[in-house]
């Protein structure tokens, strides 16, 4: 008798899960991202990562993916994904403004999904985790080559997910002076895919690279003398495919380690 009465309850559960499914991913049509993207400069990069988004549900899905802002959204039928700080997002009572700088939330409803974010770089880092999440699709390699599968048919189940930084305003000084950053739990997938958007065309000023006064910096922290030869992994690849310790030699810490 006891079996059969857990038997039952998951089948309950199996049948409870399957009704929480908000859609598949062959469901979504098109990629949505809020105005500002393209009209405010300090909220660029939202736009790259709407790109992204798009770039990547064409490849697990399968079929072209339209992208565009907000004012100039096609009506079309299935699934759209709203990136930012939409006014559908708004309309369906999802307040992107209390989040904190840098944070994201995922929400994922039958036949809607909203990224929402207020900050253009918070919305790269919601798409990587939307696309971790929702697609398997990982941002591994600089050259863009991504693996992936092929899987309209995979399940995006509803849910509600806020991500913040682990840390805000961790402060390091260089010669005497301060700067205030902030630090992501993960590094690796965010570092490749906003390579080439910021001013040099390296990581983002928020995540401390290969600038002047930056990098090696990091190796005050990390010194190689110290673990290099234990732990080679603490270094980042360079383009030329090899880790290197000395400082500002095209490599720096590896931040997924």
């Amino acid at each position: 008798m006891r079996k059969l009465v857990i038997m039952g309850l998951a089948a309950a559960v199996a049948v409870a899960v399957q009704a929480e499914t908000a859609f598949r991913l062959g469901d979504i049509t098109q990629v949505v991202f809020e105005d500002a993207f393209v009209t405010n400069s300090a909220k660029s990069w939202g736009a790259a990562a709407a790109r992204d988004l798009r770039n990547a549900l064409a490849k697990v899905t399968g079929k072209t993916i339209p992208y565009d802002r907000e004012a100039k959204g096609r009506k079309l039928g299935g699934v759209t994904v709203y990136l930012g700080d939409t006014a559908a997002a708004r309309a369906a009572g999802l307040d992107a403004s209390k989040l904190r700088r840098g944070a994201f939330r995922l929400v994922t409803r039958p036949g809607q999904a909203f990224i929402l974010s207020n900050t253009g770089m918070a919305a790269t880092y919601g798409v990587a985790e939307f696309l971790q999440r929702y697609a398997d699709y990982w941002f591994c390699v600089i050259s863009g080559d991504d693996p992936y599968t092929v899987a309209p048919e995979r399940e995006v189940p509803c849910a509600d997910v806020t991500r913040e930084h682990e840390m805000y305003a961790r402060h390091y000084s260089l010669w005497g002076r301060q700067y205030a950053k902030t630090c992501q739990t993960t590094g690796a997938e965010f570092s490749r895919r906003t390579r080439s958007r910021s001013w040099f065309e390296l990581e983002p000023e928020e995540m401390p690279s290969r600038l002047p006064g930056y990098s090696h910096s990091y190796y005050k922290y990390v010194p190689p003398e110290k673990y290099w030869t234990t732990h080679p992994e603490y270094y980042s690849l360079a383009e030329d495919g090899l880790r290197h310790s000395k400082a500002n030699c095209a490599s720096e810490l590896c931040l997924s380690n």
